[in-house]
């Protein structure tokens, strides 16, 4: 029994009312505990349940509910709705009877599969189970897969040609040697036919044609493709093909598409399929950019899978001609269910460089590599990565540059990224600065933000390792004033691996890394008597909880480096109002002897600390529980431990938290050994 995390999945939480267990593990999950905060938020549950995954392209689960009063009579409802927990549900509500008429966040009782591979299809014996508004990750609301193992596989999935296996349980694999569709090649004609014999030489023209003939197949050859796409109607986009047999040949025929506008796929009102392509959105090597806002894919009121694809935001080099932000973002989903399996999503390749140059000059920067606004994502074995950067030389007077970084940007929604990783480095340098009217004023900062979460958001991190992006900035000033000269420098760099403005932040089985990062200034030739000010400041944060923001974490591994460690470092900074539980997590710093948790009043702890397990109205819900000591000889998430690593066997078991946990992030089985290891590998 667990009364204190409990808690942490309230709302998600899954209590399971047969006496099931937890599969291949043996482990009884059938006494859960119940118990839950009075204080803890009671919102009305969304009438509908929604899932991390996709169900056939719908973006959610139909729920089995089943009836715990099958004698009741519903076409005579009591008069009176008997809800003592106040969820709406309960005896004679017309939302149905109460599974836990005591807990407002678990009121449906119903059946639910394990699913291993996150699909939405579960296999096996239902467990009947009492839940709240979400299903969580690793649960389905069916037992109808046919394949567990793979996430491409399972009733009604999109087929992806040249796979070795029929996606959808029934028929075989979709080959382009024998498909219906329209094909693509370099070497075809603006006006073919679109055959395997006579193909297009566009793919705009195969998805024209495909709408035409209500075809939705389209079979691309190898080769680069310099167009952007709109796509209005259904359409499943297979590349990397030799067009002289239709046979797939990833290693020689790789097929790029090279946008030509803002957007390279631009999809709305349709269900898109990209397999096996790269995307590479707006390009730019010299001179002033025409496009200061570009996109890899925008996804808007439909739905997309994207399998062993690469998206990349831009690739901008560019001067800019005033203070516009150059901003590139990889995928940006709005409204609308996404699958992406086995993908790169990158923010881009940003470059912004500008040379002899008088004040004031004003850069901005940022990349993006996945943008989710109210939206559905489900991100499988996918890697986010960003690189932005702006170099300034041998200019003069005011120079400043705001550079930002982000892997993840929720804003409503829910995305599910697991057995994923992300990681990158961003950097600002200014070289060669002089003074202006012996003036100078140089202001360069540069933030990197992993996942970022508002707008009632939710994110499942489950088996990911998630990183930091690491921000250098660098101040060069070469003055060649005879002059005193009054200076005024600021170097910022702040990282943190997540922020949880509002919404909720759910880690399992994961690491966060947070790295070093760098500020400073070299001063070359400065006359006597002049005043300088100078401020360089480096932040590093793993996670940041505002005033509506909710984290719940066990089994992660947070590590810090800490050589440089300033007072504004934090493990965790809460806000009052925010909302943290965590227990079975490791915290260690290398190169530093900080393991800080500010709320506001300065709370240190290196592990238990009672004085923080407190529930207040300012300060939110804290429950910080069942530390374990870090492992001093790895300075870096292992993948290796030696035997009696305090990371070995000290987990929690994810069942006890409502979830359903069978692998590790390379797909080993998990757990081995007497229970859970801690951190996304489950160790021999």
């Amino acid at each position: 029994m667990r009364p204190a995390f409990s808690i942490v999945i309230a709302g998600l939480f899954v209590v399971f009312v047969g006496c099931g267990e937890s599969p291949e593990n043996g482990n009884d999950i059938g006494d859960v505990s119940e118990d839950t905060f009075d204080d803890t938020d009671t919102k009305e549950p969304s009438e509908d349940v929604k899932d991390t995954d996709t169900d056939d392209g719908d973006g959610s689960q139909e729920i089995e509910v089943t009836d715990d009063d099958p004698g009741q009579d519903d076409s005579e409802p009591p008069e009176e709705c008997v809800d003592p927990d106040g969820d709406g549900y309960g005896e004679g509500c017309a939302a149905g009877p109460d599974c836990a008429p005591d807990d407002p966040l678990r009121f449906q009782l119903v059946n639910l599969y394990v699913d291993a591979d996150y699909d939405g299809h579960g296999v096996g014996e239902p467990i009947e189970s009492c839940i709240g508004a979400e299903i969580l990750p690793g649960w389905a609301t069916n037992g109808d897969d046919c394949d567990d193992r793979d996430p491409t596989v399972y009733p009604g999935a999109p087929e992806l040609a040249d796979d070795g296996v029929a996606n959808g349980c029934a028929g075989e694999d979709l080959k382009a040697a024998t498909a219906n569709g329209i094909f693509v090649s370099p070497d075809g004609t603006e006006d073919g036919a679109g055959t395997r014999e006579d193909p297009v030489n566009s793919i705009k023209t195969a998805i024209q044609k495909a709408g035409a003939q209500q075809i939705k197949d389209i079979f691309v050859a190898g080769g680069d493709y310099d167009e952007s796409l709109v796509v209005l109607n259904d359409v499943a986009i297979h590349a990397s093909y030799n067009p002289a047999t239709w046979e797939f040949d990833s290693q020689e025929r790789v097929t790029s598409l090279y946008s030509t506008g803002p957007v390279a796929i631009r999809a709305m009102e349709s269900s898109l399929v990209l397999n096996r392509i790269k995307v590479i959105g707006y390009r730019s090597d010299a001179g002033s950019s025409q496009h200061t806002t570009v996109n890899g894919i925008i996804i808007e009121d439909g739905e997309a899978t994207v399998v062993d694809t690469t998206v990349r935001g831009c690739e901008i080099t560019t001067t800019v001609a005033d203070d516009r932000e150059v901003s590139c973002k990889g995928l940006w989903a709005i409204n609308s269910d996404v699958i992406l399996i086995s993908a790169t999503i990158e923010g881009g390749e940003l470059s912004i460089q500008e040379d002899s140059l008088t004040g004031p000059v004003e850069r901005n920067c940022s990349s993006t590599a996945v943008t989710s606004e109210n939206s559905s994502l489900l991100l499988l074995n996918t890697s986010l990565d960003v690189d932005p950067n702006i170099t300034i030389d041998n200019s003069a007077g005011t120079i400043k540059a705001n550079l930002a970084g982000q892997y993840l940007d929720v804003t409503g929604g829910t995305v599910a990224f697991i057995g994923g990783k992300m990681v990158s480095h961003m950097w600002i340098q200014a070289n060669g600065i002089d003074a202006q009217d012996d003036e100078l004023q140089v202001d360069l900062q540069a933030e990197g933000t992993g996942i970022s979460i508002s707008g009632l958001g939710r994110v499942y991190l489950i088996n990911s390792n998630i990183a930091s992006i690491a921000a250098n900035v660098l101040s060069q000033v070469s003055v060649t004033s005879l002059n005193p000269v009054n200076a005024t420098i600021s170097n910022s760099a702040k990282s943190t691996a997540a922020t949880v403005s509002s919404g909720t932040l759910v880690s399992l089985n994961s690491a966060a890394h947070v790295d070093f990062n760098e500020a400073g200034v070299q001063l070359d030739g400065l006359p006597e008597e002049s005043n300088v000010s100078q401020q360089n400041l480096t932040q590093l944060q793993v996670l940041e909880v505002g005033q509506e923001g909710t984290a719940q974490i066990a089994n992660t591994v947070f590590l810090m480096d800490g050589s440089d460690a300033d007072e504004g470092n934090n493990f965790i900074s809460l806000l009052p109002g925010a909302s943290l539980y965590m227990t079975h997590n490791v915290f260690w710093v290398y190169e530093g002897d900080f393991c800080k948790i500010n709320d506001g009043t300065s709370c240190v702890v290196q592990k238990t600390d009672d004085d923080f397990s407190k529930c207040t109205k300012d300060a939110g819900c804290l429950l910080i529980e069942n530390m374990i000591e870090a492992d001093p000889k790895y300075g870096e998430v292992p993948h290796e431990v030696e035997p009696g690593s305090p990371l070995i066997d000290n987990g929690i078991d994810p069942a006890e938290l409502g979830f359903s946990l069978t692998t590790d992030y390379f797909g080993e089985h998990r757990p081995k050994g007497a229970g859970y290891d801690i951190g996304p590998v489950e160790f021999e």
